[in-house]
């Protein structure tokens, strides 16, 4: 960055950090598996080490998407800059900081649009490649570390055992399957919060006017019930992020080939039996359409020269989007089951993923369906690694550490393959 640009830069941009290193803002053209849509993915690279690593960001805010594509008028590259905005909080002044696009038009005009890391990896890395020279944890990282996939980068935590793991205060299941049935009911009706409690509680009443205590009760299941779809959300996201997925697929199933129950019982021994024979990976969650009809949604990974069938697009009415779309379906499986749609995303992206992702985490908690998913997908892996494999550490409530991504794609690749 010029004297000039840093003066000019200094006056639109409040508090910038002129000292910073100067840093590139890059984009990458992806096409939508689903729609064919343009995509970008916005990422900073770096070199941390002697090895190149990537802190991805996206826009920020409403109408975000528009001024950053303003900003870059065409180009591949603009500037990145950092600087801290102060907000008042009671009598405090609080400050946080604001990562900022910049570029000129040819009439010298700054343009400008904030951008916001995506994970807090994504931040941690940002705030190392603009003060590399800032204290950070580099060293006495070795050793073994468990391995998830946060979305964006390899992120490992010290093992370590759950001190409350099998030790469990006894429960009434008696009473937990009459609350868990009044809890679905009121899920369903679209009850939620104090509504909710205040539903289950009058109709506990109702019908066993004997339990005690039955507003603790209800609070204390309903507690129980938040934390219990939040693991289940959690560990789907983990295996979401750990696993190299290609089709996002649904199933669903014509009356005259099957009704409900067959054709849960035939899907699953189909995918059971794809997944031991041909490597399939699957994960997926069971869900009704307004129409009440059944159908799966799954993350699908299948190995080239494994997929059965052929595909062949079709034009389907959606009652959900109340308009004609176009699908992708399996002679297969159109053949076996009903309707399907297989949408590939082997050039996946974290925006497309996180799109997927979040479709199906929205039905964990309305459904008492179990995630269906095939053996060998790893929501972690646990390896011993050198201080060679480690980008650097950092504090996230306990210590983390984050690891290059060529790791994994050479050393401990292995690990994520599918079964054979």
């Amino acid at each position: 960055m010029t004297a000039t640009e840093k003066s000019v830069w200094a006056a639109e941009i409040p508090y910038l950090d002129v000292d910073a290193e100067t840093l590139f803002l890059k984009r990458e053209f992806h096409e939508s598996g689903k729609d064919g849509r343009r995509k970008y993915e916005y990422y900073v690279s770096g070199i941390i080490k002697g090895k190149p690593v990537k802190a991805h960001v996206g826009p920020k805010g409403k109408g975000s998407h528009n001024r950053l594509a303003r900003v870059f008028k065409g180009a591949d590259s603009v500037r990145i800059v950092k600087s801290d905005e102060y907000y008042l909080v009671d009598t405090d002044i609080a400050a946080y900081e604001v990562y900022t696009a910049v570029n000129h038009d040819a009439e010298g005009n700054i343009l400008k649009a904030t951008v916001r890391p995506w994970k807090y990896t994504d931040k941690v890395l940002l705030d190392m490649l603009f003060r590399p020279d800032a204290a950070h944890i580099y060293e006495a990282l070795a050793g073994n570390w468990k391995v998830t996939h946060n979305g964006s980068h390899y992120v490992g935590h010290k093992p370590t055992q759950d001190p409350c793991r099998g030790k469990r205060h006894p429960r009434d299941k008696s009473l937990d399957g009459i609350l868990n049935t009044y809890y679905i009911e009121g899920r369903k009706a679209g009850l939620k919060k104090e509504r909710l409690v205040q539903y289950m509680v009058n109709s506990v009443t109702e019908e066993y006017d004997t339990i005690k205590n039955i507003d603790a009760v209800v609070n204390n299941f309903v507690e129980r019930k938040k934390i219990s779809i939040h693991e289940r959300c959690r560990r789907f996201q983990q295996k979401a992020d750990m696993n190299p997925w290609t089709h996002f697929a649904t199933f669903t199933y014509d009356d005259t080939k099957h009704d409900e129950a067959s054709f849960k019982e035939k899907l699953k021994r189909t995918l059971s039996g794809f997944s031991s024979r041909r490597g399939w990976r699957y994960m997926g969650v069971w869900e009704r359409s307004q129409d009440g009809r059944l159908h799966f949604h799954a993350l699908l990974h299948i190995p080239h020269g494994q997929m059965v069938g052929n595909f062949s697009f079709a034009y389907d009415y959606s009652f959900g989007r109340r308009k004609t779309q176009k699908v992708n379906q399996n002679s297969f499986f159109l053949d076996s089951y009903g309707r399907n749609d297989f949408v590939p995303i082997a050039k996946v992206w974290r925006g497309e993923l996180h799109r997927i992702v979040n479709y199906i985490l929205k039905y964990i908690g309305e459904s008492e369906e179990s995630i269906l998913h095939s053996h060998g997908s790893p929501a972690y892996i646990e390896i011993t690694a050198d201080d060679g494999d480690i980008v650097m550490g950092f504090f996230d409530f306990v210590l983390k550490c984050i690891f290059y991504d060529d790791v994994f794609a050479s050393r401990y690749s292995d690990k994520r393959k599918p079964p054979t």
